[in-house]
C-alpha cells in the first residue's frame, strides 16, 4: 500500500512540477492545498509532504497568512545562477570530451532524437523531459558526480527560464539546433566548439528571462 502511495506522490509532484516549468503556475501564484486536495484526491497530509518537496526543488516557498506560493524569480539569485553554472558547465566541458565514449554519446544523440520527436508532436511535456534528460546525458560524461549533480541542481533551479522555452516555438527550434550543434563537437572532440556553444545556449535562457521578469 505504501509503494502504491509513493507512486501516485510522485506522479502528482511531477505533474505540479510540470505545470510550474510550464508557465500553467505563474510567480506569486498561490498553490491552495483544498485545491491540490480535490484536483488529486489526496488527503492534506500527502498534498504537505509534496509542496516540501516542491520548496526544496527551489520551485515553491512558504509564507506567512499565503501559505505555498509559485517561486517568485528574483534578478540577483538568477544572475548569480547564471554566473556560477556558466563556471561548472566550462569545467565540466573540459572533462566531458576526455571521457566520451560509443556508448556515452549515442545515449546523447538518443535523447536528442525523442527531444526533436516530441517537438514534432508538439508534446510539451515531452520537451521539458528530454531536453533536461539531454543535457544531464552530457554532463554526467564529465566523470565527476558531485560536479554534475551540482549542474543539475542549477538547472532545476533556473526552472523560471524554462517559461520563453514553453511559450516560443521558435525558440524550441533554436535549442534542436544548439543540440545538434553540441553533438557535432562531441563528434569531432572540439572542446572550445562545445563550450562556444553551451555558453550561447545557456545565455539565450537568461536573456529571454530577464525580458520576463519586466512583465511579472
Amino acid at each position: 500500500m505504501a509503494s502504491s502511495q509513493n507512486g501516485d506522490m510522485a506522479t502528482i509532484l511531477e505533474d505540479l512540477e510540470f505545470k510550474i516549468l510550464s508557465g500553467t503556475y505563474r510567480p506569486r501564484e498561490r498553490l491552495i492545498e483544498r485545491d491540490i486536495m480535490e484536483t488529486y484526491g489526496i488527503s492534506r497530509g500527502t498534498v504537505r509532504k509534496i509542496l516540501k518537496d516542491l520548496a526544496f526543488k527551489h520551485l515553491v516557498t512558504h509564507e506567512a497568512n499565503k501559505g505555498a506560493v509559485i517561486a517568485e524569480p528574483k534578478g540577483k539569485d538568477v544572475e548569480d545562477i547564471y554566473q556560477t553554472r556558466l563556471l561548472l558547465e566550462n569545467h565540466a566541458i573540459g572533462q566531458v570530451i576526455p571521457n566520451l565514449t560509443k556508448v556515452s554519446l549515442e545515449k546523447i544523440q538518443h535523447f536528442e532524437s525523442l527531444f526533436e520527436q516530441a517537438l514534432a508532436e508538439e508534446n510539451l511535456r515531452g520537451l521539458f523531459y528530454y531536453n533536461r534528460q539531454f543535457h544531464s546525458s552530457l554532463f554526467v560524461v564529465c566523470g565527476n558526480k558531485v560536479l554534475s549533480d551540482l549542474i543539475d541542481e542549477l538547472r532545476k533551479r533556473s526552472h523560471i527560464w524554462n517559461n520563453y522555452f514553453a511559450g516560443s516555438s521558435y525558440h524550441r527550434k533554436n535549442t534542436v539546433k544548439d543540440h545538434q550543434l553540441m553533438i557535432e563537437c562531441l563528434h569531432n572532440r572540439d572542446v572550445e566548439g562545445l563550450r562556444e556553444i553551451n555558453h550561447k545556449h545557456l545565455t539565450k535562457g537568461y536573456q529571454s528571462y530577464k525580458e520576463d521578469l519586466r512583465r511579472f
